[in-house]
């Protein structure tokens, strides 16, 4: 009813064409609906599932290690306005289980595996480390063996709506998760102004409106503090005129700069190399230039490069 008749009415059948990305979690009722809706009202977009139900909860249920930190679970109301206790400190069973479950994760999420290819070697040096001597000797050997079992079962059949590379080359701003979204949704239940399934349709309408418009407004306020500030941790002329996460991304391109080695492709396109290690890339420098034969100084200027890890980049103009 709402993928077919309610936001086909409430966005218009343009804007449902542009929607590139639907994120579903396991519910079976909803994903049916949605592949029906997707065939008739939105032609572009294509589904993916959440990867936090998918491994977060599969996580909990199937193997039960535990991660350490801070509960995530909701406080009794008896508790709520007092300060939370200190978390115990990580062991090293807390920080190989994050390891293991941030791995996963990686699959989902960008920069990590990009390719088919990267994320079938990712997964496995995965299941190597986890079936690891000294994995299993942390985690105790029943529970690598329930990790790749939950990993085989659980994780890997969703990875074709699950894992990066499948979205890749779609603008969909590097979602993986809807967990923003039902927080958003939790949020409307158990706000000051309270949105309930007993509500009229119209009152409804009005508490949604004024609640998005308080948001709106303090995401405003908060936005123009942020980009008119001065940061204290940066010295830069920009630091005053754009927002910390802006920022922040700034300074570490700029400290990165005088790594990146420029290379005219053709007119209007440039290959830029950056090289991840300047201090053994100038040691082999000095050890061809000390070389005697020039062509055994040449092959090694190509060996001494080749041993470096470097990260290329296309820029067209």
């Amino acid at each position: 009813m709402v993928f077919h008749t309610v936001l086909p009415a409430l966005l218009g059948k343009d804007v449902l064409k542009r929607i590139k990305i639907i994120v579903t979690d396991g519910d079976s009722q909803e994903i049916s609906q949605l592949d029906d809706a997707i065939a008739s009202f939105f032609p572009e977009a294509y589904r993916i599932r959440c990867s936090w139900h998918i491994i977060d909860r599969g996580w909990n249920k199937k193997v039960k290690v535990a991660l350490g930190g801070k509960s995530r679970k909701k406080r009794a109301l008896a508790s709520l306005g007092q300060p939370r206790q200190k978390a115990a400190p990580l062991t090293q069973l807390n920080k190989t289980a994050r390891t293991i479950y941030r791995w996963m994760f990686s699959w989902a999420q960008p920069s990590y595996c990009e390719t088919e290819e990267e994320y079938f070697l990712s997964k496995a040096l995965f299941m190597k480390f986890v079936a690891s001597r000294q994995v299993r000797e942390v985690l105790g050997w029943g529970v690598g063996d329930e990790i790749i079992r939950f990993t085989r079962e659980i994780v890997i059949p969703h990875e074709e709506r699950m894992a990066y590379f499948k979205r890749h080359d779609l603008f969909h701003l590097e979602t993986h998760t809807n967990c923003g979204h039902e927080g958003t949704n939790n949020g409307m239940k158990h706000c000051a102004t309270p949105v309930m399934p007993q509500t009229r349709l119209d009152k409804a309408v009005q508490t949604l409106h004024l609640n998005a418009t308080m948001k709106a407004g303090s995401k405003s306020i908060d936005v123009c503090r942020k980009s008119n500030s001065k940061k204290s941790w940066s010295d830069s002329h920009t630091s005053k005129n754009v927002t910390d996460p802006c920022e922040s991304m700034l300074q570490t391109e700029w400290q990165l700069s005088s790594t990146w080695t420029p290379h005219r492709v053709s007119q209007y396109r440039w290959l830029l190399i950056h090289s991840a290690d300047d201090s053994c890339s100038d040691e082999s420098s000095e050890e061809d230039e000390e070389s005697e034969d020039e062509s055994e100084d040449e092959s090694s200027k190509v060996t001494g490069s080749s041993s470096q890890t470097f990260v290329c980049s296309y820029m067209n103009y």
